[in-house]
């Protein structure tokens, strides 16, 4: 896989990672159905929205982004700002507080998220190419590093 397929999946790892991972000090609020604007589904909406500014942080520093490389990067990190507010508008319109969906409306809503998912990837790697074209040698070894696939993923 190239460095640019791996930078897709890493920015999608990034989405997703705050919807599955839980702190362990801030327990995930259980609602009774009470729609969409219940607070624990607000509060994992806010979380994953705080969290991609973090990571937008994380992979600036590390790439060591040059002042001439920001108006690149600016694109980069707003492709990434937009996947995760087309993420949270999708979550915000499906149905809450269903003991379990059918199969019909389960399948529905995996094949969503399957086409944001492929919509981010190609608005990040759109960002991200030319980004990655201006790197330094050495900041091409560290993108290349950081969006390597592992054999776990």
């Amino acid at each position: 896989m190239t460095p640019l397929h791996c930078a897709s999946a890493f920015v999608a790892f990034l989405i997703l990672a705050p919807i599955t991972v839980q702190a362990a000090d801030e327990p995930e609020k259980v609602t009774s159905g009470s729609g969409p604007a219940s607070q624990g589904f607000d509060t994992r909406l806010e979380r994953r929205s705080s969290h991609i500014v973090g990571h937008i942080a994380f992979l600036k520093a590390e790439l060591m982004i040059t002042p001439g490389q920001e108006p690149a990067w600016s694109k980069v990190a707003q492709a990434m700002r937009d996947d995760v507010n087309d993420y949270d508008q999708t979550s915000k319109a499906l149905p809450q507080g269903q003991t379990q969906p059918s199969a019909v409306e389960s399948l529905s809503e995996r094949a969503q998220f399957a086409d944001l998912r492929a919509k981010g990837e190609a608005r990040f790697l759109a960002a991200f190419r030319p980004l990655y074209d201006s790197f330094s040698p050495q900041q091409k070894a560290t993108a290349d590093d950081l969006f390597a696939t592992r054999d776990d993923e």
